[in-house]
């Protein structure tokens, strides 16, 4: 292993004399609480003292010539913000609305964000990330007191009648996402770039006591590649810095919905469509990180997911024909756009 991290320092000495090593030593400096270790030269029996001091400045202390790990893991908080024109998605039989967008109400969700990252001493390194948020809710009556009869507003109508009494509009939106990426110095900062697969799924699903009802489903995957930054934002040389992130990448999106409506026994007519396009996913956050030890810390922050050209369920409904004619049909409707927003806590720890 010595003779191999010799050779690595060797071969990248000349980066090495002129790029600083590592992103909290980089804060420090800029802070002006510190300087950059001096440039000296490589002993055949030793790392190398910047490597070495480097490492040391933020308790790596598993072969820091050869760099080191870091894996990190939070809980997140996260809303969805309402987005696009108001419009009805229930009627009642004289095609007046009884239920529309402005009536969904999610409740906000929790959800983890877990990273796991290979830093050399060059600050060029590879990280992978999951982030998974369970299911944003919204789950009211369709009409609170109300009786009579209801239906879908599908251009042209379903007529598909159902008992308002007790009816309820449940709406589902599940979110996750999973990135490979590099990473490369630049300046106080790292540029980060790589692949990205998101999941966006929904599902509405307004239903009768009785079990019957209708449903409205958009799936979309997405799949691309995106670049971005990190570093720090502000730091006093002790303990506690501000970092931002931001990314950004296009993306291909692999859509598919289906309506149908549906007895308390059994499906009356359905409709599928499925089709590519393209999508974007930008990503902001911002965190303040407080140093426990060298090795550890604790992250307070805010994120911000915003997702265009996406397929959402809502949107669906007026893209719906009739269900039980000769040609039922649904244009898989993905010109929409999701924002999720939401706080995150965790720790960080470097080894």
């Amino acid at each position: 292993m010595r003779r191999t991290c010799i050779a690595v320092l060797i071969a990248l000495w000349p980066g090495l004399a002129s790029v600083g090593l590592s992103w909290e030593e980089s804060s420090r400096f800029l802070a002006g609480y510190g300087e950059q270790p001096a440039e000296t030269d490589v002993s055949l029996g030793d790392c190398g003292p910047m490597c070495d001091q480097a490492c040391a400045d933020v308790g790596w202390t598993s072969d820091p010539c050869c760099g080191c790990w870091n894996a990190s893991l939070d809980w997140v908080q996260m809303w969805r913000v309402k987005t696009g024109s108001n419009f009805p998605l229930l009627y009642d039989p004289g095609q007046t609305s009884i239920y529309d967008t402005t009536d969904l109400d999610f409740a906000s969700a929790a959800g983890i964000d877990a990273r796991l990252g290979y830093l050399g001493p060059s600050r060029r390194g590879v990280e992978c990330r999951y982030f998974w948020l369970s299911s944003l809710q919204s789950d009211n009556l369709i009409a609170p007191g109300a009786t009579g009869l209801w239906m879908a507003r599908t251009l042209p109508i379903t007529p598909v009648l159902h008992d308002l009494a007790g009816a309820t509009a449940p709406y589902s939106t599940d979110f996750q996402t999973f990135e490979l990426l590099g990473r490369h110095p630049l300046g106080w900062f790292e540029l980060t770039y790589g692949f990205r697969y998101a999941e966006l799924d929904e599902l509405f699903r307004p239903v009768a006591t009785n079990g019957a009802g209708y449903a409205f489903a958009a799936d979309n995957d997405l799949y691309g590649f995106q670049i971005g930054m990190d570093g720090p934002l502000w730091a006093n040389g002790g303990r506690l810095s501000i970092v931002g992130d931001i990314k950004a990448g296009i993306y291909y999106n692999d859509v598919r919905t289906r309506s149908a409506v549906f007895s308390p026994v059994s499906t009356l007519g359905s409709a599928t469509a499925s089709h590519g396009g393209a999508a974007f996913l930008g990503e902001v956050g911002v965190s303040a990180v407080y140093d426990l030890t060298p090795s550890v810390s604790l992250r307070l922050g805010y994120l911000v997911f915003f997702v265009d050209g996406v397929a959402l369920s809502a949107d669906q409904v007026p893209n719906t024909g009739n269900l039980v004619g000769a040609n039922p049909r649904v244009n898989a409707d993905d010109a929409n756009t999701l924002i999720l927003q939401g706080l995150q806590l965790g720790a960080e720890y470097r080894f």
